[in-house]
């Protein structure tokens, strides 16, 4: 997780719980090239679902078929 691609603070990531809360977001993105500690932190405060998507991943068209899988399991959840 980056806030203008660096670490966020602890009160970033605070500010950033509530402006999620207050948005109603349920799920986040996550890719597997990166950590998620943070990202599994701050589903966790939400009520929400980390999401892993691929955005990398070597099949295109697969890739393209998963991402959409992963994005719809995201809205009905």
């Amino acid at each position: 997780m980056e806030i203008e691609g660096k670490e966020p603070s602890a009160r970033q990531l605070a500010r950033l719980i509530r402006s999620a809360r207050g948005d109603g977001v349920r799920m986040i993105f996550v890719q597997p090239q990166f950590a998620r500690k943070k990202a599994d932190a701050v589903a966790r405060q939400i009520g929400g679902v980390c999401i892993p998507l691929d955005p990398l991943a070597a099949d295109y068209p697969g890739n393209m078929e998963r991402i959409a899988t992963a994005l719809e399991k995201g809205l009905v959840h």
